[in-house]
């Protein structure tokens, strides 16, 4: 049940962490979705500077 959950809510949330960064951005989406850890640690970056 987990995962499931985790799953479905875990993906859009990284997308909007993605979409506030213009690095990830400038790769485009679809680098999020092949790499969810570049989107996970980019948004641990960005908690770091905030």
């Amino acid at each position: 049940m987990t995962d499931s959950a985790v799953s479905a809510p875990g993906t859009p949330i990284w997308v909007d962490h993605v979409s506030l960064e213009p690095i990830d951005t400038s790769q485009g989406p679809f680098a999020t979705v092949a790499d969810p850890q570049s989107a996970i640690f980019a948004a641990i970056q960005m908690s770091d500077a905030s």
